[in-house]
């Protein structure tokens, strides 16, 4: 966990000295700022540190002391005046239409998070599972569209799904050791590539002399939905298209520099057998 912790920060310490973008370094101050927990920060949708860099947002992480009517005392002793207040609560999970014998309260009981391992094809809880990063609306449709194939007959599920679901939230849990109750957390790209492969849809690996520019897209870009539109059930051909002009939040410097990080990445994969899994995954490199 130190160890972990200490890692993070001399990574977003860099980022504070080197970056030019002025959200990057208000982001990574408010992660060396945070307390034990590696990493935490006031959110993780990153796009508050633009609003607060180009349009002055003030962020106060310190808790809230007081609230009488409009007025809002903070912990640091800063006193505001607001039009409206919202809270984020997080909910419950409650399933009060499902028998008493079916009722759980861990979604990673179920397959994929997704199928009850005695009610099996005949329910799914879709959108229950959450992305360390990436969006819900992709991981559930990629659920949706698993769930119609099975319900169409096209695919079967396994026989063992009590057993394959304690494997996979031994996996969840191992990797997010950090924060292993957060609930239905995964890695979202792993995941949705799991599904992928489930569906058929998942894009083959494009080979960098044939198509640099998918090879580009397909390591260094966001992850879109329209990715897993390119082949399999559900293909579109406007896909293509709409993937391969799809926006990415690198320069075209550091784009390159990724490049050479994968390409260093595959030449030693290739030569070491046992590094070769790595090939189906994007890689992660660190920002600068």
């Amino acid at each position: 966990m130190k160890k972990v912790s200490n890692i993070i920060r001399q990574t977003w310490q860099a980022v504070l000295q080197n970056s030019e973008q002025e959200a990057d370094r208000l982001l990574a101050k408010h992660i060396l700022a945070a307390g034990d927990e590696a990493g935490s920060v006031v959110t993780k949708i990153e796009r508050i540190f633009e609003a607060e860099a180009k349009y002055g947002l003030q962020i106060d992480v310190g808790g809230v002391q007081q609230i009488a009517g409009q007025t809002v005392t903070f912990n640091s002793g800063r006193v505001e005046e607001f039009d409206a207040i919202v809270f984020c609560t997080g909910f419950r999970f409650t399933l009060p239409y499902l028998e008493e014998k079916y009722q759980f309260k861990n979604i990673r009981d179920c397959y994929l998070q997704l199928f009850h391992p005695e009610l099996r094809d005949s329910v799914a809880f879709i959108g229950f599972v959450r992305p360390q990063q990436d969006g819900i609306p992709l991981m559930a449709e990629m659920q949706a569209r698993y769930f119609a194939l099975v319900c169409a007959g096209t695919r079967q599920l396994p026989p063992n799904l009590a057993d394959l679901a304690k494997q996979q939230e031994q996996r969840w849990r191992e990797e997010f050791y950090v924060t292993p109750k957060v609930f239905g957390l995964v890695n979202g790209l792993r995941y949705n590539e799991m599904m992928a492969d489930l569906i058929g849809c998942r894009p083959p690996v494009p080979f960098f002399f044939l198509s640099p520019r998918k090879y580009l897209v397909y390591w260094f870009h966001h992850v879109w939905p329209s990715q897993y539109r390119l082949v399999g059930p559900g293909a579109r051909i406007e896909a293509q298209q709409h993937w391969l002009t799809s926006p990415s939040d690198r320069s075209r410097g550091q784009q390159l520099q990724d490049l050479k990080g994968a390409v260093i990445m595959h030449l030693k994969s290739w030569l070491n057998p046992f590094k070769r899994d790595a090939l189906k995954w994007r890689p992660i490199f660190k920002r600068s």
